[in-house]
């Protein structure tokens, strides 16, 4: 799990808290202690999704639009870590005479497929709603 999907899920939820406001990538990223940059390219992905809103200008920024009961945190897992995923492919070992060299990648592929899956599965139990429900209970 990267810093990405922490700081999707933290503006995702300020956003839904604040729906009434607009922000902008740089009021965000102080906000979620990140990058402004980071945060228009995860923005650029909420937008996609439909979950919020973008508009130019001044009196722009980012505008939460969706209902935060049904925003899934499995769901975001996979939208900022499908890159990430596709990067972490283990290499085969140069030695092809050695079992464990030749097998190794595999199996570990399999292996962080199957942590991936366990990870996305308790995800899917959690919703931006839940996130909220958690900041406004503290």
């Amino acid at each position: 799990m990267g810093n990405d999907f922490i700081v999707m899920i933290h503006c995702l939820t300020y956003l839904a808290i604040h729906h009434d406001n607009r922000y902008s990538s740089k009021e965000l990223a102080f906000n979620a202690c990140s990058n402004p940059a980071i945060v228009r390219k995860l923005m650029s992905l909420a937008v996609k999704k439909g979950w919020v809103s973008t508009a130019a200008g001044k009196q722009g920024g980012y505008q939460w639009i969706s209902d935060p009961s049904k925003i899934k945190l499995g769901d975001i897992f996979i939208l900022v870590s499908e890159d990430a995923r596709l990067e972490k492919t283990f290499k085969e070992a140069s030695d092809p005479s050695c079992l464990v060299s030749s097998r190794m990648g595999k199996i570990m592929g399999k292996l962080q497929e199957e942590q991936i899956q366990e990870q996305i599965r308790f995800y899917n139990q959690k919703t931006i709603q839940d996130m909220i429900d958690k900041v406004q209970e503290q």
